[in-house]
């Protein structure tokens, strides 16, 4: 084993921190998609007067978008730990390794979870 560089070990820090703000804001946008449903119940009850019914066809994918992007963020969270203890192994060794297939993965996540609330709110 060898010394680890400061400034590795500092990069290697930036990144988890990215990782968890990365989580937390997953967490929170699925409480907030998750709640999205009664915004758009009260808002065509009281302003439109629309029956609940017509609007709160969406409710289901909602629901589900809410709960898989909390999960999501939960599993990163969860992730992050394994992650920095991995690297924090291979700096001590003097070897690097880049888990460049985490970071296509969150935004292919991402992306998909933005396009389907698109569509929900489009045609829903």
């Amino acid at each position: 084993m060898r010394d680890i560089n400061p400034r590795d070990l500092w990069a290697l820090n930036r990144t988890i921190l990215a990782l968890c703000r990365t989580s937390i804001s997953m967490i929170v946008l699925g409480f907030v998609i998750k709640k999205f449903d009664f915004f758009l119940e009260e808002i065509s009850s009281n302003l439109l007067k629309i029956s609940s019914k017509d609007i709160y066809q969406s409710e289901a994918l909602y629901h589900y978008m809410g709960l898989s992007t909390t999960l999501a963020g939960i599993v990163l969270c969860i992730y992050t730990i394994f992650y920095y203890k991995r690297q924090l192994k291979l700096l001590k060794e003097g070897k690097a390794h880049d888990d460049e297939y985490l970071f296509y993965a969150i935004s292919l996540f991402i992306m998909v979870l933005g396009v389907a609330l698109f569509g929900g709110m489009l045609f829903l």
